[in-house]
């Protein structure tokens, strides 16, 4: 049953997260808002490091869900504004697949940690590379999309 509420913890959030990121912060003010859910797809868990219990463990996992959540479907949506329609299938087909490859590196570089360290450790390791590395590619993505494209429509569709 830990098992289970753990790994429903995230979609849950995740749901949460888009409900309330696209209900609260308006198109204009999304593009520039993309850090502080970056931040949230990842810091929530290094309180892991702690070894917190099961509800402790499942509303931390319930926050990086929500934060992961608003973060790509930003990061998506400035991603489709920016690339160009003759080529957006094939760029988000690319990017897509970028995706699932980090995702099958990271789990490659997280079992021998975890072995080594303890499961703990491993996910406040891979909550903090993760967040750090979202808050990283942000920089000169969000005001670079802004500018160019504002937060209408794509006018090369």
């Amino acid at each position: 049953m830990a098992v289970a509420a753990l790994m429903a913890s995230m979609p849950a959030g995740g749901v949460v997260g888009a409900w309330a990121f696209t209900r609260f912060v308006s198109d204009e003010r999304r593009p520039r808002l993309i850090r502080p859910p970056a931040a949230m797809s990842g810091v929530p868990l290094v309180a892991c490091l702690l070894a917190p219990g099961l509800a402790t463990s499942v509303a931390l996992w319930a926050l990086t869900g929500a934060g992961s959540t608003a973060y790509r479907l930003q990061t998506q949506a400035s991603f489709v504004r920016a690339t160009p329609t003759e080529v957006r299938g094939q760029a988000l087909g690319v990017a897509t697949a970028s995706l699932v490859a980090s995702q099958g590196l990271a789990l490659l570089i997280a079992a021998p940690v975890a072995e080594a360290l303890g499961a703990p450790t491993t996910v406040a390791l891979s909550g903090a590379a993760g967040a750090l590395i979202a808050i990283i590619t942000t920089f000169g993505t969000t005001a670079r999309t802004h500018t160019r494209q504002g937060c209408a429509p794509s006018t090369h569709d």
